[in-house]
């Protein structure tokens, strides 16, 4: 017989992954806090433009899926809402009428120091994966 996959199955293979995948997955969501950030900047440097206003959407949905796909993951989400309200804050769109929330976007350096940080302590691990060699000669 061909076993059906349960939420509860679903929600412990998207665990597993994202464990087993955790260096990874935080460098590459700090990254794009990092240029989350940066593109917050170029917004106000260069003015608004079709090109930053897609850029800045298509992060905001790469976090608030991220977030929201952990969120029902976990088996606890009020102990994951309140460890994760940083980002969760983050998460609030800035309005043309409220700039000044646009410095909410700021917050998510934390979790992007953060997870780099976590990364980092784990380098030699890092440095033992297979595909290390090929990403540093890419």
């Amino acid at each position: 017989m061909e076993e059906t996959a349960t939420p509860a199955h679903a929600r412990d293979r998207y665990n597993d992954f994202i464990k087993s995948h955790e260096i990874a997955w935080e460098l590459l969501f700090g990254g794009l806090a990092l240029l989350w950030v940066a593109v917050g900047f170029m917004d106000q440097q260069y003015g608004e433009s079709a090109v930053i206003a897609t850029l800045e959407i298509a992060l905001w949905c790469a976090f608030f899926l991220e977030f929201t796909s952990r969120l029902a993951a976990v088996r606890d989400r009020r102990s994951y809402a309140r460890e994760h309200l940083i980002d969760a804050i983050a998460l609030i769109p800035a309005v043309r009428g409220l700039r000044l929330l646009r410095l909410l976007r700021l917050l998510r350096l934390v979790r992007a120091f953060a997870g780099i940080y976590r990364a980092g302590m784990q380098f030699e691990r890092v440095a033992r994966h297979r595909g290390f060699a090929t990403l540093l000669v890419v």
